[in-house]
């Protein structure tokens, strides 16, 4: 996978073509910086079925992702395991 920041993110979203798009995975600390910074992993696709696979995964895991992010680990761990076997 192709992991960025969110400000490489940011800076790219607009060259980024229609075969392209961006999901949060994670948000970390930077060694030497106080703040967190969001990463992405860029997912790329040659077609409109494979698009739409990829979008589907990117929408299950941000869900995932936010129940976590709310504490809300019993329900986001149900969320995850249902995303591997999409892997």
């Amino acid at each position: 996978p192709i992991l960025i920041s969110e400000s490489t993110m940011k800076n790219l979203s607009e060259k980024l073509d229609e075969n392209y798009f961006t999901r949060m995975v994670d948000t970390v600390i930077v060694k030497g910086k106080t703040e967190s910074v969001k990463i992405f992993e860029v997912l790329y696709f040659d077609n409109q079925e494979e698009k739409n696979q990829k979008w589907e995964i990117k929408t299950n895991f941000e869900k995932a992702m936010e129940l976590y992010l709310n504490d809300r680990f019993i329900e986001a761990k149900q969320e995850f395991q249902k995303l591997e076997s999409d892997s």
